[in-house]
C-alpha cells in the first residue's frame, strides 16, 4: 500500500480548508501567486520564513504542518505491512 502523503498536498488541503485562494496566500505572504503556486505543485520549496508566515496564517503548528493526518497511515506501518 502507497503513502499518499505529500507537503504539497497538505499545503493545497490546509489552504482550501481556510478558504482562500492561492492570490489571497499570495497577498498574504507578500509573494507573487506563481511563485505560491510553485510551493503546490512541488516545483519550489518555502523558505523558513515562509514557512512560519504559513503556520501563522493557516493556524497550524508544525506536527499538522509537516506530519501526515492521523488517519494517514505512516510510511512505517505500510512497511510493516508489506513485510
Amino acid at each position: 500500500m502507497r503513502n499518499s502523503y505529500s507537503p504539497r498536498t497538505k499545503l493545497i488541503k490546509l489552504r482550501t480548508d481556510k478558504g482562500f485562494t492561492q492570490e489571497q496566500m499570495a497577498r498574504l505572504l507578500k509573494i507573487k501567486r506563481a511563485t505560491y503556486a510553485n510551493y503546490e505543485t512541488g516545483y519550489r520549496n518555502p523558505s523558513l520564513e515562509i514557512v512560519i508566515e504559513l503556520k501563522k496564517i493557516l493556524g497550524v503548528t508544525e506536527d499538522k504542518f509537516f506530519l501526515p493526518d492521523k488517519d494517514t497511515k505512516s510510511t512505517t506501518t505500510n512497511l510493516k505491512e508489506a513485510t
